[in-house]
This record gives C-alpha cells, sequence and structure tokens, in this order.
C-alpha cells in the first residue's frame, strides 16, 4: 500500500513539471509577417472544370491587440483579410478574399503555433462558383 502512494504522490508532483515544461505561444508571437506555402483542395464546384488541388506561396501580415488581431494577406488566387482570437498558441479567425478573377471567398481558420511556425488550416467556399474549399498552410515569421 506504500508504494501505491508513493507512486501517486511521484505522478502528482511530475505532471504539474510536465504541463509547465510545454511551450506555449504568447499573443505577440502571432504578430507580424509570416510566408509559406498554401496548400490545398477545390471541390463541389457547379462547373467541376474548377475542382481540383492548388499549391501557391502565401503571406500573412498580423496586427495583435490583446487577445485580438486584424491582417491582410495574399495567395496564388488573390489578397485576403483576417479578423481572428488567440487563446494561447492557437487562434480563431474569419478570412475573407476576391479571387484574380473577382470572385469573392469567405472561410474559417484554426491556427497554431508549434516549433516556431505558424499552421492554418482553412475551410470555406466561393459561393457565386458554388465551389468549397479547404486549405493547409505552414508558415514562417519573416
Amino acid at each position: 500500500m506504500k508504494t501505491i502512494t508513493i507512486n501517486t504522490i511521484s505522478i502528482c508532483i511530475l505532471m504539474p513539471f510536465f504541463y509547465i515544461n510545454q511551450p506555449l505561444a504568447a499573443p505577440e508571437d502571432f504578430s507580424g509577417t509570416f510566408s509559406g506555402t498554401d496548400k490545398g483542395m477545390v471541390t463541389n464546384c457547379t462547373n467541376t472544370s474548377f475542382n481540383g488541388a492548388f499549391n501557391s506561396l502565401w503571406t500573412v501580415t498580423h496586427e495583435v491587440k490583446g487577445n485580438t488581431y486584424t491582417g491582410k494577406g495574399s495567395n496564388g488566387d488573390g489578397n485576403f483579410t483576417v479578423e481572428g482570437e488567440i487563446s494561447d498558441n492557437t487562434a480563431k479567425q474569419t478570412i475573407k478574399g476576391v479571387n484574380k478573377w473577382g470572385k469573392s471567398w469567405s472561410g474559417e481558420s484554426n491556427l497554431v503555433i508549434e516549433k516556431g511556425e505558424l499552421k492554418v488550416n482553412t475551410q470555406g467556399s466561393l459561393p457565386m462558383l458554388g465551389c468549397d474549399f479547404t486549405s493547409e498552410v505552414v508558415a514562417v515569421k519573416k
């Protein structure tokens, strides 16, 4: 019975150290200009010739105020704006853009900072073309 008590105490003592040693990003870590690669898939388009994979350069600049941010960016398809809310090393954002053909699109993204990289996963749509898309970005701060 003493062995179980000692092991229980040891586990309780060690767990806080594991938690403390895990790096968490601060809101400021989301601030600045990030550059990376945008990889994704367009699906369900009314004109099926628009469906398919894409891969392009991606950049965004975030301006952080407290636990929120706004930003502007671009990818191979055009320009976009973002608005987000930060919680520890993650963030959620809305994203809106206009592609190079003048068609509006929008989506929602989950962001995380891990090992110095900003990872962005987005789901959205291009309503005028009946298209949906998913996108994954891995970027580093410039």
